[in-house]
């Protein structure tokens, strides 16, 4: 226990960095659960929203694939992944 008045070090955050297009964005990494690779491919899910690219299978969970320049109302960056 730190004597009384003493001053404790603040933990630093952390963040998670992406690319999309020349823009870079960051994420607490406490809202982040994993990075995966991109699927080769996805299945496109009736009804949703147009930034929704489809949905995939990861070791037995559903996983919704977001297309984030769409999201973010981007442009630039690789294409997302094929549907099937």
């Amino acid at each position: 226990m730190p004597p009384p008045g003493a001053r404790t070090a603040q933990p630093q955050p952390v963040y998670a960095s992406f690319a999309l297009g020349a823009d870079e964005y960051a994420l607490d990494v406490r809202h982040v659960s994993e990075v995966v690779n991109l699927p080769p491919a996805v299945t496109p899910m009736p009804l949703a929203p147009d930034f929704v690219a489809g949905v995939f299978n990861l070791r037995g969970t559903i996983i919704a694939v977001l297309d984030a320049r769409r999201l973010l109302r981007a442009g630039g960056g690789p294409p997302p992944p094929p549907r099937v």
